[in-house]
């Protein structure tokens, strides 16, 4: 479910790693990023939910942040192997 008390209230700066074992299979929206050689290494999150929508939702209006998926990544082709009905 949505933060959003996190939403209206950023806290503190994290690292990756430790916004990825705080909010596992999450969307997260990260406010005030840290980047080394283009990947996020730290940033303050600012909303998050499981549901993208609702999370997209939440970003609406900043201008500057990070949007990223905590959960596993899976290939759109496995994705739509797995999905897709056969004959269809």
């Amino acid at each position: 479910m949505a933060n959003a008390a996190e939403a209206a209230n950023p806290g503190e700066k994290l690292s990756r790693e430790e916004i990825w074992r705080r909010y596992p299979n999450e969307w997260v929206i990260l406010v005030d990023c840290d980047w080394v050689n283009c990947m996020t290494t730290a940033g303050v999150v600012y909303g998050h939910s499981p549901d993208k929508k609702e999370a997209r939702r939440m970003a609406k209006g900043l201008r500057d942040y990070g949007f990223y998926w905590t959960g596993e990544m899976v290939s759109p082709i496995l994705w739509y192997l797995t999905h897709v009905r056969p004959g269809l």
